[in-house]
């Protein structure tokens, strides 16, 4: 069912509609990978002997601030913790490497040692069968 151009092409339709909505386009989905990859703890928080102090959230770029993945605080009766982690930069280099056609899309993580260049036609509806 889902190999029928009407089904595909509503599917098209639709997710351009969310994509919109969110703003998810080419250029945040870089921005956002982009500022996972660049992501260094240090300017988060300083750690040492005396333990460890998060750097407040109004002093972090918009970059900065598009890496954390989670902040948390927990208070009990015998003291708390705080929890700070960044996105994984393991997971958006894989992400950002199969986007710029460094990964092989069908086997998992594994590099692909030809060096292809597309021409805009070409990235969107295939390589063309001339020469073959």
């Amino acid at each position: 069912m889902m190999k029928r151009p009407g089904i595909q092409k509503q599917i098209a339709v639709l997710r351009k509609k969310i994509a919109e909505k969110y703003e998810l386009n080419e250029q945040n989905v870089f921005k956002a990978l982009g500022s996972i990859l660049n992501a260094d703890m240090r300017n988060y928080s300083q750690w040492g002997p005396k333990g460890v102090t998060l750097v407040d959230s109004k002093d972090l770029t918009e970059a900065q601030a598009l890496a954390v993945e989670e902040v948390s605080e927990t208070v009990g009766p015998n003291g708390g913790a705080v929890k700070f982690k960044l996105a994984s930069k393991t997971r958006a280099a894989e992400i950002g490497a199969r986007l710029l056609g460094l990964l092989d899309r069908e086997q998992n993580s594994t590099p692909n040692i030809t060096v292809n260049i597309l021409n805009y036609k070409e990235a969107y509806d295939g390589p063309s069968n001339q020469g073959a």
